[in-house]
């Protein structure tokens, strides 16, 4: 399916590049109002609450997508706290060689609905500390013992790297704010790694209004 989008790709030095030998494939910092917020997207949650969808295109080593789980946590607390809803996808995908066995075990996790567990344990708090980071060790404390490499997880992959490199230039994360507008437009963002930027960018495009 093809859309029409509008990009937004603000590329940082910090982001992390995917691997050319990949197959193609909280309480927030950051002080906010207390005004209210109305979304105004037709998006809705079954309990006709509203409802922002954003899909994280990550990996569990990438440094830089380490800091956007975090404001995305934060992103989630701010929207919370004014009656929205936040639905957060998962898209793991595969920045450099050592990280395409944690990509697996993400996708495992996610098929057996235990990716907010997997992610709890993945992220910590220190970005600095992902080098020490174990994914399958992770894996086998939620009960991943063995790396599932089947053609559907495989193609899953390919197809998320495959997003990324046309949509994100080949660089994780990549955040993507789907269907924001009656056209059902998706907005692609990279590089912006701090609520302030996210908001600022739902706000432009009237995702969510601030009202006095």
């Amino acid at each position: 399916m093809r859309f029409t989008v509008l990009a937004f790709l603000i590329i940082f030095s910090v982001s992390c590049k995917a691997s050319k030998s990949v197959p193609p494939n909280i309480k927030s910092s950051f002080t906010v109002s207390k005004k209210s917020v109305k979304n105004i997207s037709p998006d809705y949650s079954k309990n006709h609450e509203p409802k922002i969808t954003v899909e994280f295109f990550s990996d569990v080593k990438c440094k830089a997508c380490q800091k956007m789980h975090k404001v995305i946590t934060e992103l989630e607390d701010f929207l919370t706290q004014h009656g929205i809803k936040l639905n957060l996808i998962y898209r793991p995908v595969v920045t450099k060689e050592d990280s395409v066995n944690a990509a697996f075990i993400a996708a495992e996790a996610l098929n057996r609905g235990q990716i907010d567990e997997f992610l709890k344990m993945a992220y910590p708090n220190n970005p600095d500390k992902i080098d020490d980071l174990n994914p399958e060790l992770i894996g086998a404390r939620i009960g991943i013992s063995e790396i599932n490499k089947t053609p559907s997880i495989s193609e899953y992959i390919k197809a998320n790297q495959s997003i990324l490199k046309e949509k994100g230039n080949n660089t994780a994360p990549l955040l993507v704010i789907k269907n924001y507008d009656h056209k059902n437009h998706d907005i692609y963002l990279t590089g912006c790694q701090k609520l302030s930027c996210v908001i600022k960018i739902l706000k432009q495009h009237g995702i969510i209004k601030i009202e006095n």
